[in-house]
């Protein structure tokens, strides 16, 4: 399970790639399902905006990205139609992970060589 992966080495405080990301933690949703929260710098206000993505994404985008060898923010939007934000996040932290290599609007899977 990847996300279990993520709790290890996604440590609060840390700073994704291209600085706009913050990881604050993990939580418990409402419905017990567990979630990593993350931080957003805002462009124009200096309140940064709180947002967190499920354990249930992270092992979709996870099964997607071992599958067709990519997540794609085509696919990303026909999954999940709320906070595209959430796309740059999962691949950036997939990237921290040593999983993925960024590409425009899309995350491959890093091959071993």
């Amino acid at each position: 399970m990847i996300f279990q992966r993520i709790k290890n080495e996604m440590t609060p405080g840390t700073a994704l790639q291209g600085g706009s990301y913050t990881i604050k933690g993990f939580t418990l949703k409402r419905n017990g399902e567990p979630t990593l929260v993350y931080c957003i710098r805002s462009r124009t206000a200096k309140k940064q905006s709180q947002k967190n993505i499920p354990q249930s994404k992270w092992e979709q985008a996870h099964m997607q990205l071992m599958a067709a060898g990519k997540i794609t923010r085509r696919w990303f939007n026909l999954a999940r139609k709320r906070q595209p934000c959430d796309f740059s996040v999962i691949g950036k932290v997939f990237v921290h992970l040593g999983i993925a290599d960024e590409r425009p609007a899309e995350y491959v899977l890093r091959t071993l060589q």
